[in-house]
């Protein structure tokens, strides 16, 4: 039976505000903690042991301490909820859990959004590194799917959670010896592999199921509904997606193979295959070198200058002084910027004058300018971003941060990078990478320097097929940058 919004629980110290889901094995809600000041958001577990007499629940008693000691030891990472707490009450046991505000990740793994390699190869980095803790402490999660893994509102990064547990707890039951048995069905259709159906989890196990989600991102077909070899039962999915890099849907194939001991062994054996990925969108690129007005008109001089006088002959006789003048830029950029000047006085920069500063700017950044709506059809703005972070606790070199910066951004990014440039006469360092926002194709344009323990980093961000449109105006933003 349910528990309904309004029901207070452990001597009124939660109220039941809603049900979130479950099963016959237990239930999940939300609820307030009602002796807290500010009566913070919890998620409430409630298992109920089928239990029908004292010795089988004295034994579901042990199993769930034993949940949660490792549910206190998984909370310690970042991404995996805090117990606070857990408590008995009307024959069930209950736990007590951190609220991670965000999305289900089957808001993102949906047949309306088809993922590219490089946001599947993102996304399963991104599990990975959160399960490797999981497996060192020596756990096996067992109840990996979409629905189990949270995109975090504050940050963006993803949070595991409903370890399966809970559901060993639920379906215990003593056999003629008094021994226990569990119901062997632990884990999620599509996602749970032939040994955990029955009742042998490995760690292996939680590995195909994460395949088995990027497979279903790739694929845009649900994990329950791609069929199986009906000769070696292995799953047929390649021709879903036809254009995969060979060597990722080598790495898919090995984590969702239907024998375990075919499978990688490890997680850190799945990551370290990602990095040997011979694929662009693992490694930075070298800027391509453009060609000159000279290189394009050969290397003689004589008929280089004369090519040259004639060009200029031919736009005078069409254009006139003014045309040329505004070809070759040579009225001053300062006619169409404004300067913006910090506060306290730190930066100083121009910036065009049909953008303005948008009051929103998140904790660290010093301002952000936002270009102007063009129509009623203009759905992206450009912006630029100015933000800067205290270094004194960890102190870097600009080489060390921007290792740091580029390996962060090429694990999910084909970059260009260029070489070192200069910021107000400080050295600094410019990327561009492309990817997406939302729905739309956007190219960043990344600028980082250090100076004095701080690290100060502009981010110009256009729509992909705008770049170019927007690209000189960037760049003289970059030029009247001052950091003081």
């Amino acid at each position: 039976m349910q528990l309904t919004p309004g029901t207070k629980l452990d001597h009124e110290r939660y109220e039941i505000s809603s049900h979130l889901g479950g099963s016959g094995f237990g239930q999940t809600y939300l609820a307030k903690a009602l002796r807290l000041a500010s009566k913070p958001t919890r998620v409430i577990k409630q298992i109920k042991p089928q239990a029908s007499d004292q010795q089988t629940f004295d034994e579901a008693k042990k199993l769930f301490d034993e949940q949660v000691t490792v549910l206190e030891d998984l909370g310690q990472h970042p991404q995996i909820p805090n117990l606070f707490e857990q408590f008995v009450e009307n024959q069930a046991f209950y736990l007590v859990q951190e609220f991670i505000e965000g999305e289900e990740l089957s808001k993102e793994v949906t047949p309306n959004k088809l993922f590219s390699e490089a946001e599947v190869i993102a996304l399963l980095r991104e599990i990975l590194e959160v399960l490797a803790f999981v497996h060192q402490k020596g756990v096996i999660h067992c109840h990996l799917k979409p629905s189990n893994i949270i995109r975090r509102e504050t940050d963006k990064k993803i949070v595991l959670i409903d370890f399966g547990g809970g559901k060993k707890i639920s379906t215990l039951c003593l056999n003629s010896q008094g021994k226990p048995n569990f119901n062997p069905a632990v884990g999620a259709d599509g996602y749970m592999p032939s040994e955990q159906a029955q009742g042998n989890p490995d760690f292996c196990s939680d590995i195909y199921a994460v395949g088995m989600i990027c497979i279903e991102a790739i694929t845009r077909v649900p994990a329950n509904k791609i069929d199986e070899n009906p000769i070696t039962h292995e799953v047929r999915w390649r021709d879903l997606a036809p254009n995969i890099n060979g060597q990722l849907a080598d790495i898919l194939d090995k984590m969702v193979c239907r024998f375990p001991e075919h499978r990688y062994k490890s997680v850190e054996e799945v990551l370290e295959a990602l990095k040997k990925l011979k694929n662009p969108l693992y490694k930075a690129r070298q800027s391509r070198k453009k060609k000159s007005i000279f290189g394009i008109m050969g290397r003689d001089p004589v008929n280089r200058l004369n090519q040259i006088f004639g060009i200029l002959a031919a736009l005078f006789v069409v254009l006139g002084i003014p045309g040329l003048i505004n070809i070759f830029h040579w009225n001053s950029p300062a006619e169409n910027f404004k300067s913006y000047n910090s506060p306290n006085g730190e930066i100083s920069i121009k910036y065009p004058k049909e953008w303005t500063e948008d009051p929103k700017s998140d904790p660290g950044t010093i301002v952000t300018f936002m270009s102007r709506k063009e129509n009623n059809a203009d759905k992206f703005l450009e912006n630029l971003n100015i933000k800067v972070a205290d270094l004194s606790t960890q102190p870097m070199t600009l080489t060390e941060l921007t290792e740091l910066n580029i390996n962060q951004i090429s694990e999910s990014y084909s970059v260009t990078s260029d070489p070192i440039i200069l910021v107000n006469n400080l050295p600094a360092y410019k990327a561009v990478y492309s990817g997406k926002e939302g729905s739309n194709n956007v190219t960043w344009l990344v600028v980082w320097t250090i100076k004095e323990n701080k690290a100060y980093t502009m981010t110009f961000e256009v729509e992909a097929d705008k770049y170019q449109e927007f690209q000189k105006t960037a760049d003289d933003m970059i030029k009247s940058w001052q950091i003081k």
